[in-house]
């Protein structure tokens, strides 16, 4: 997967939130700031954000 610029990357609609650890995927445009993943027990800081395009293509 090629990384998108920042200033490109929010211009996108957020639609979930993967985490690195264990591809849990929190549906939804906000991850809470005390969100922890319920498979593998990381925080916010762990989850990368899914673009509606990335789903697109």
């Amino acid at each position: 997967m090629v990384l998108k610029e920042k200033n490109k990357a929010s211009s996108q609609h957020i639609i979930g939130w993967k985490c690195r650890r264990c591809g849990y995927v929190h549906i939804g445009e906000i991850l809470p700031n005390n969100f922890i993943c319920p498979l593998c027990g990381r925080g916010k800081d762990d989850f990368d954000p899914i673009f509606k395009e990335e789903i697109e293509n």
